[in-house]
């Protein structure tokens, strides 16, 4: 089945009313992942994309006439970071209430962690972000090394849903 390389720019930026949005874009279609870093090289050479890391570009592979995405609808970006995040949150329920709680005991701290999370964030920056909102959201220290199972489990759902070929 023939293939092809998709080749993208993203970038995350703080709008005028302080929040974190995300501007993204396709910019091809090339037959070899070599061809669409070649373009991509071009294209960081071009006003507006030198102004970011070059780690904005992505190449995802695809198969042709086959369904390759979002085939069980779609959110965008920042909500299925959410998503994730909040499974993950429940899952880990550090403090045992969800047996007892409503289910949307996790929500806000899962939201300050999903407005918080970048795609490139390694789990220790993950761990770190969760630490530092359940310890303000709860009153009590978690630290960095009790988060990182959660983090792991986020780390591994980011890659496996955004994953780059």
């Amino acid at each position: 089945m023939a293939e092809v390389y998709m080749l993208w720019h993203l970038y995350w930026y703080i709008d005028d009313k302080g929040y974190e949005e995300d501007e993204g874009k396709i910019l091809g279609l090339y037959t070899s992942k070599e061809e669409a870093m070649d373009a991509a090289k071009r294209y960081y050479k071009l006003p507006g994309f030198n102004k970011y890391p070059f780690d904005c570009f992505g190449v995802d592979k695809y198969k042709v006439d086959e369904d390759s995405a979002w085939v069980g609808g779609f959110f965008s970006p920042r909500e299925y970071i959410y998503h994730i995040v909040k499974k993950n949150m429940d899952l880990w329920d550090p403090l045992n209430l969800l047996p007892y709680a409503p289910d949307d005991e996790y929500d806000i701290e899962s939201k300050q962690i999903a407005k918080q999370v970048k795609l490139n964030h390694t789990v220790e920056e993950l761990a770190e972000i969760i630490s530092q909102v359940f310890s303000e959201g709860f009153g009590r220290e978690y630290d960095v090394k009790c988060c990182s199972e959660a983090a792991e489990a986020i780390y591994k759902d980011l890659n496996e849903e955004f994953k780059q070929s």
